[in-house]
């Protein structure tokens, strides 16, 4: 299952030097199910935040590309991927 998202907003992809893609929320018009094998990448969207941006910015996602891997980085764990079994 995906959830689709309605387009960027383009004045913010603009001024952000095409870094920020926030979009609308297509709720539950926008879930469907694909085939596994059409999948090329994961990404989350993440909400914005109205304690901090107001209520303007309510039903409002920003992209955020492989979650969880940076946090994986901050905490120092690395799985070994030798093939070696013998250690």
């Amino acid at each position: 299952m995906i959830c689709l998202f309605g387009a960027p907003d383009i004045d913010l992809l603009r001024a952000s030097s095409n870094t920020l893609w926030s979009c609308k929320s297509l709720g539950n018009h926008g879930i469907m199910t694909v085939d596994v094998k059409e999948i090329s990448s994961v990404v989350a969207m993440a909400p914005h935040s109205t304690n901090t941006l107001g209520e303007a910015w309510a039903n409002r996602f920003f992209v955020v590309e492989k979650p969880g891997l940076d946090v994986a980085e901050m905490g120092g764990f690395r799985e070994d991927d030798s093939d070696d079994e013998d250690e």
